[in-house]
């Protein structure tokens, strides 16, 4: 195959790079499309992490103020008024 041939060379070249130019789509398109799919795949998860924060969230007020430590300041009062 030679590309300096006057009739076919134009043509062989051409088709070389045709078939170039195809295969550098075909990459980009793959990478495209993996690209997008790991992007969705993070926002999936980050929304399943945000969904677990809210439901840990509205169950912890009820546990959180049964085993919630004094304030240190308030270490020796006994919980009597402050007359």
């Amino acid at each position: 195959m030679c590309f300096l041939y006057p009739v076919t060379g134009r043509r062989r070249g051409a088709l070389v790079r045709d078939r170039g130019v195809a295969a550098r789509h075909d990459v980009e398109d793959f990478a495209r499309a993996k690209s997008t799919h790991l992007s969705n795949r993070l926002h999936g998860a980050a929304a399943e992490a945000h969904a677990a924060r809210e439901r840990e969230a509205a169950r912890a007020p009820a546990t959180m103020t049964a085993t919630r430590a004094p304030h240190p300041g308030n270490a020796g009062t006994t919980g009597g008024s402050a007359h």
